[in-house]
């Protein structure tokens, strides 16, 4: 419908086309347009000034824009185009020609197609430009307590600030945060828990324009090269990843059943590759993590047996004392909030005080009377180590 009205409502009429722009013709526009303006000026001075500004828009379209560019190329360009374009047209549609027109198209297609697949154009569909964000990740051996993963990221801090302000870059940024425990891995692979013994420091950097041609690229190769070989942690330094979420550039991976199969398998993998010394590569390691310490409480069936409680029975109770059970809840006026019974802190963190817990239980045997037996009666500890997770490919 656009085209019907403009073509009926939008005609310029034969005396616009010879008339020349004159004073006179811009008297009782201008004089409305300067009354508007004062009363502007006495409501706002912005606004005074957009009247201003337009009364100068008005002068400009009447003498130059309308007469010596909209006109011209109305009468001239445009009807010179459409009659290039009626006589191509006309051309074309000759004798055989439109056969001949679609065969070169087609043939123009596939010879496009085979210079692409001869040599293909380089393309970046989210090219990594001056980063704006500089992430530094520490992972210490798993059980670290977060006390002490706390302070070694201090000292990270310090090292990347002591980076920074050598390199004159201290004034270029914005803020500089640090997690512990939770928040503190990769985004591309988060944690499903709390993990106390890992950390990230992120340095994040004003917008491009205001760095005084810094490249902060380049400090990012430099807090790499100061925090190699930290010792007693494993440090990782990157950027922020452009584009939607995506795993490492390179990822090999080992699947199987046998666990112990895959560990040999994964070392010989990763020493071969560091063997043969490929340029380039940076932060070689493996996501399967054996290291993870475990203490392990036996319960000895027989005695607790013989004192009438049951595995489920120990089992809960040493949940309640390390985590807690809910067993009211406390309501204020905006909120309700649970109320966890366990063991103290000190009790919790030493075994030995864990074992000398007494298990209250209610023996049926002697028609439901309320015993206490000390868990390291029925109960001993060994300590090993296991796996920290396990990734499942296709449910497998």
């Amino acid at each position: 419908m656009n085209p019907v009205f403009a073509i009926s409502f939008m005609q310029r009429h034969d005396e616009e086309h010879e008339a020349k722009p004159t004073w006179a013709d811009l008297k009782k526009p201008m004089i409305r347009m300067g009354v508007i303006t004062v009363l502007g000026y006495l409501i706002h001075r912005g606004f005074g000034n957009l009247m201003i500004f337009m009364m100068i828009l008005y002068v400009f379209n009447h003498f130059i824009l309308t007469p010596k560019i909209i006109n011209p190329f109305q009468r001239k360009t445009l009807p010179a185009f459409k009659d290039s374009y009626r006589n191509l047209i006309s051309w074309v549609i000759q004798g055989y020609r439109p056969v001949w027109v679609v065969v070169s198209a087609f043939v123009l297609l596939i010879f496009t197609g085979v210079l692409t697949a001869i040599k293909q154009p380089k393309v970046i569909l989210f090219p990594s430009g001056e980063p704006d964000y500089i992430y530094v990740y520490n992972v210490m051996p798993i059980g670290t307590d977060a006390s002490q993963t706390d302070s070694v990221t201090k000292i990270i801090e310090k090292r990347v600030f002591d980076v920074l302000k050598k390199n004159k870059a201290d004034g270029i940024v914005n803020s500089m945060i640090s997690n512990v425990g939770k928040n503190a891995g990769d985004p591309m692979n988060p944690d499903r828990a709390a993990t106390p013994h890992k950390s990230k420091v992120t340095v994040a950097f004003v917008k491009d324009s205001e760095r005084n041609g810094i490249s902060t690229d380049s400090l990012l190769a430099k807090v790499r090269q100061d925090l190699n070989g930290f010792a007693g942690s494993e440090i990782t330094v990157a950027r922020e990843n452009n584009g939607p979420p995506a795993g490492k550039p390179i990822t090999i991976e080992v699947m199987g059943d046998d666990f112990m199969t895959l560990i040999e398998l994964s070392k010989k993998l990763q020493k071969n590759i560091a063997d043969a010394g490929v340029q380039g590569i940076d932060n070689l390691k493996s996501d399967l993590v054996t290291n993870k310490p475990e203490i392990i409480i036996n319960v000895d069936r027989q005695k607790a047996s013989r004192e009438g409680i049951s595995s489920a029975q120990i089992a809960m109770a040493i949940r309640t004392a390390l985590f807690g059970a809910e067993i009211s809840k406390f309501r204020d006026e905006k909120d309700e909030h649970p109320i966890l019974l366990r063991l103290k802190g000190d009790n919790r963190n030493q075994i030995e005080k864990l074992l000398s817990m007494n298990i209250t239980f209610r023996d049926m045997n002697m028609g439901g009377v309320l015993r206490q037996v000390p868990l390291n009666s029925v109960a001993d500890v060994s300590y090993s180590t296991t796996f920290s997770q396990i990734n499942r490919k296709n449910l497998s």
